[in-house]
């Protein structure tokens, strides 16, 4: 008996802890037009995911899978990349386009940033997925 109950105890203890160490830094990803609509601000990054990119940002040329910015014409399908430069503040990331965001244009923001598996919610059911789901956002200018 003493056994089940330990059991019991371990795995629920267990089971707190990891919905109070998932939920800790569990802010949504902000992203949308700066002050002056010339650029991209991504804030709220996971602060240990910030840190890589401002490591890595110069030199990793596929940060662009990260990250992409697709124009869409109102009432068309048709997306287009949308090149620019990326740069990394102190807590956030800014993308600036090569060529000024155009009015009456949607803009379909698509970030594996702050992405996760799985919260713990969806562990402790069993519904994990094995791959990343990114998350979409949509600006209008």
């Amino acid at each position: 008996m003493f056994k089940r109950l330990f059991c019991l105890l371990a795995w629920s203890t267990g089971a707190v802890c990891l919905i109070a160490c998932n939920t800790a830094n569990n802010r949504p990803l902000s992203v949308g037009f700066s002050a002056d609509s010339n650029s991209i601000v991504f804030k709220q990054i996971d602060p240990a995911g910030l840190q890589l990119l401002r490591e890595d940002l110069p030199a990793d040329s596929a940060f662009g899978t990260l990250v992409r910015v697709m124009e869409k014409d109102l009432g068309e399908d048709t997306e287009r990349d949308v090149s620019g430069v990326f740069s990394v503040t102190d807590s956030s990331l800014v993308f600036t386009p090569d060529h000024a965001f155009s009015k009456g244009k949607d803009y379909l923001v698509v970030s594996y940033l702050n992405a996760r598996f799985a919260t713990a919610g969806m562990l402790l059911k069993g519904k994990m997925d094995h791959q990343l789901k990114p998350e979409e956002y949509k600006l209008s200018y």
